[in-house]
């Protein structure tokens, strides 16, 4: 498959960016500010990788981008990029809202809707949403963060709903806090992670296993699957990194 990943010099989109090379996709990533550890990657495995500030993004540039500058037939989006900072209600940071807005939900509906036009009779393309686990269990910790990624949930639905229609299908998969992010340090990773019913350390390996997984093309279109060993189940008023030991 020719697969598009966005944020592809996060934790995670490097991860799924060498696990996917090594499985023999065809991968081209996004990045915005990390230039030296893009062009790294880049080399090291024999890939493309593209600066594009998602923010930026409109809908003629959007397709530009995935069919002029790509230049390729794309099978598959991975939306992985996302802008995550801490305001909270009654305190809401409106700029921070607007620019998470754009990176974590209009990107990914502008790359989709130009995707979809790429659509032919044989084959569908496919989109899979990173979500967040708190979907399942609301705190109201990183709240622009946390709006943007319900309106994500929504799409992933909507269009899921669509695959006949549309020909694409849409998935998500909602991880729970598997490393560092946001205020949480490395020292407490290994304490927060296992913060769920398993007792298990959850790992950036989960997440891209269940990614890949959904690439296979088993589950239905508009699923969601949740990478949390159950932590949702525990209802946490707070996000991990601000609960007491």
């Amino acid at each position: 498959m020719k697969i598009l990943v966005t944020g592809g010099t996060s934790r995670l989109g490097e991860a799924l960016i060498r696990r996917l090379v090594s499985r023999g996709h065809d991968i081209y990533f996004t990045y915005n500010l990390s230039t030296n550890e893009a062009q790294l990657l880049a080399s090291e495995l024999g890939i493309h990788g593209y600066q594009l500030d998602l923010a930026s993004l409109g809908q003629h540039s959007a397709s530009e981008f995935l069919h002029s500058t790509i230049n390729d037939e794309i099978d598959a989006i991975i939306n992985n990029s996302s802008l995550f900072e801490y305001d909270e209600p009654g305190n809401l940071n409106f700029e921070l809202m607007d620019r998470a807005y754009r990176i974590n939900l209009k990107a990914p509906l502008l790359l989709t809707e130009a995707l979809i036009k790429t659509r032919t009779p044989e084959k569908n393309r496919l989109v899979v949403n990173i979500l967040d686990a708190k979907l399942n269990a609301l705190n109201p910790d990183y709240a622009s963060y946390t709006f943007t990624k319900y309106a994500l949930k929504s799409f992933t639905e909507m269009y899921g709903m669509l695959q006949e229609t549309l020909g694409i299908k849409v998935l998500g998969v909602a991880p729970a806090m598997f490393a560092e992010s946001g205020s949480i340090t490395s020292g407490r990773v290994e304490e927060l992670t296992q913060m769920n019913p398993l007792n298990l350390r959850l790992s950036v390996e989960d997440v891209v296993n269940t990614v890949e997984f959904c690439l296979t093309g088993i589950p239905k279109s508009g699923e969601i699957i949740f990478v949390d060993a159950g932590q949702t189940l525990l209802k946490f008023e707070r996000d991990v990194a601000y609960l007491k030991k």
